[in-house]
């Protein structure tokens, strides 16, 4: 329950994070769910579209300012607690993932054969092959999604960097600078 509510040793930026962690992953509930009893049917398209944009800038701006920026934080007053860091990192994976995989349902994607059908599984699908760099080539994005698509490997690669940068955090002995010192404030 410690995740859930600040504690009063917590700094500000530190709770605002830990808010903003828990925004996104009922966000990302939101999004899988929706992906199966669909909000986003085509019938507006310009509010559709409008949300999505919405949702990809709310997913890239949690990567860069809770994940991406923590461990640029690190000095002798404070160090990324690895636990804390790979908890955001995978929310927002998720997260990135799900925001995505509604992009593509919304903009399109490309099957094997001419009358495949994508499938809310299909799009989830190809937005982990894509997010992972790996494409299979089973699917491609229509030509309107070729930008998200390029724009979601560059994050997948990022993200990529910010788990071997975890791993890092992780293996790294008791800091010594902190004088034994180690208040919610240095460690999160």
């Amino acid at each position: 329950m410690n995740f859930l509510f600040p504690r009063k040793t917590s700094t500000i930026g530190s709770n605002l994070r830990k808010m903003w962690t828990i925004a996104s992953v009922a966000v990302s509930i939101v999004i899988f769910l929706e992906a199966f009893n669909p909000v986003f049917d085509g019938t507006r398209p310009f509010l559709e579209k409008t949300a999505i944009s919405v949702l990809t800038l709310w997913s890239t701006a949690y990567f860069v300012l809770v994940v991406a920026t923590v461990p640029f934080l690190t000095s002798h007053d404070f160090w990324p607690n690895p636990t804390r860091l790979a908890t955001d990192a995978l929310v927002s994976i998720t997260q990135t993932i799900f925001v995505f995989a509604l992009v593509y349902r919304t903009y399109g994607i490309v099957g094997p054969t001419s009358e495949t059908t994508a499938s809310a599984w299909d799009h989830l699908y190809f937005s982990a092959v894509t997010f992972s760099t790996l494409g299979y080539g089973d699917f491609r994005p229509d030509i309107a999604a070729r930008g998200f698509a390029a724009f979601q490997s560059i994050v997948g690669n990022l993200h990529l960097g910010m788990i071997v940068g975890v791993a890092f955090f992780a293996a790294q002995p008791e800091r010594s600078d902190n004088h034994g010192n180690n208040n919610a404030t240095n460690n999160e």
